[in-house]
């Protein structure tokens, strides 16, 4: 018998906070590796919020970004 009961996840889609930085780095070394110099840095991230803070769009799943 298969147990249907299963935790539900709250996913969400919202703007990128630089106090997400953590989360996004480990996303994209597992995502990307060691592609082209690695994940981006605080910097970079900081400098796109502030060119185009609502273009930089995550998903959460339970608080934590994933994508």
């Amino acid at each position: 018998m298969i147990n249907k009961k299963r935790k539900q996840q709250k996913v969400t889609v919202r703007s990128l906070e630089l106090r997400d930085y953590d989360d996004l780095r480990e996303t994209m070394e597992l995502a990307y590796g060691d592609i082209d110099g690695g994940p981006w840095s605080r910097p970079h991230v900081a400098a796109l919020l502030k060119k185009f803070p609502h273009g930089q769009i995550v998903v959460a799943v339970n608080g934590k970004v994933v994508g």
